[in-house]
């Protein structure tokens, strides 16, 4: 398993591979911020995910937390707003072969093999 986030970014993408080095999934994260602090990475989730199989499927997870967290005010109007504006040009990256991330697992996956 492999992840990579931006701090410019929205979202931090998890890619897993199977025992032959091939990708079975990437799992795309929808965070509110990423960062680090004390040279650790992490991610402020927005509960709404991506799922990509390795057979082209795409798979929207957990629309139910995001309005959950809504309704309960664990996040406000804007960052729900975020969330489903980042998912959405998301998927039409990935729907026009453009989410460039996605492409970078194997060689990602070589880099942390020869460490």
């Amino acid at each position: 398993m492999a992840s990579a986030f931006s701090s410019n970014e929205h979202y931090s993408l998890t890619t897993m591979f199977d025992a032959n080095g091939e990708v079975v999934q990437w799992y795309i994260d929808i965070t509110n911020e990423n960062g680090v602090e004390n040279n650790l990475p992490y991610t402020d989730d927005l509960f709404l995910d991506i799922i990509v199989l390795s057979t082209g499927e795409v798979i929207q997870k957990d629309a139910d937390e995001l309005e959950e967290a809504l309704i309960r005010g664990t996040i406000n109007q804007a960052q729900y707003q975020l969330a489903w504006a980042e998912s959405n040009k998301i998927n039409q990256q990935i729907e026009n072969n453009e989410f460039n991330l996605m492409e970078l697992a194997k060689s990602h996956l070589k880099i942390l093999l020869e460490d």
